[in-house]
């Protein structure tokens, strides 16, 4: 019975070191090369068409009143944010902020996303392009006073960013400025 015992701790711990790899090469995610050639593919467009805009958040929050009726954006406009709350320690739900610099911000805005965990995405210091095309800013709290970017309307306030709108309109840049 020893004699099992042994062999069978033997071959367990022979099959666990053949199964490990001792290989310090990791490659890029394919999402994410994926992400980065459209994000590329947006910033080129913003540096050669006069039909795309880079616009700052507080000029896409002066568009937009408290206590006003929400609206869509219709035209290929950008904002570029970086990410200054995190949903880690459950402070923040299915929501991150976006701040116009890493340091000495003049403006912030809040996005609203159907996604948990998304400090896993837009950790703290990110920099963050959102294609605002088909979004809607307003406020997700009609009156609230905190100005949102949202991917729906519901009776006049803004609701989360689909997972879908979540990849066809928010791109991670590489910086992280902490």
């Amino acid at each position: 019975m020893k004699t099992i015992k042994i062999i069978s701790t033997a071959l367990i711990v022979i099959s666990i070191l053949i199964s490990c790899v001792n290989d310090d090469t990791f490659t890029i995610p394919e999402i994410e090369k994926e992400e980065n050639k459209a994000l590329q593919k947006i910033i080129d467009s913003i540096q050669i068409s006069s039909n795309w805009t880079l616009i700052s958040i507080a000029d896409l929050k002066n568009q937009f009143t408290s206590g006003n009726d929400a609206f869509q954006i219709t035209s290929n406009q950008v904002v570029k944010g970086y990410v200054v709350s995190s949903d880690q320690t459950g402070n923040f739900f299915k929501e991150f902020y976006l701040q116009d610099h890493p340091v000495n911000p003049s403006a912030s805005i809040k996005i609203v996303l159907n996604l948990t965990n998304s400090y896993n995405r837009f950790n703290i210091g990110r920099e963050v392009y959102v294609y605002l095309k088909d979004l809607y800013v307003g406020e997700t709290i009609l009156g609230d006073g905190v100005t949102a970017i949202g991917g729906k309307l519901d009776d006049n306030e803004i609701e989360a960013i689909t997972e879908n709108q979540i990849i066809t309109h928010l791109f991670r840049s590489a910086n992280t400025e902490v």
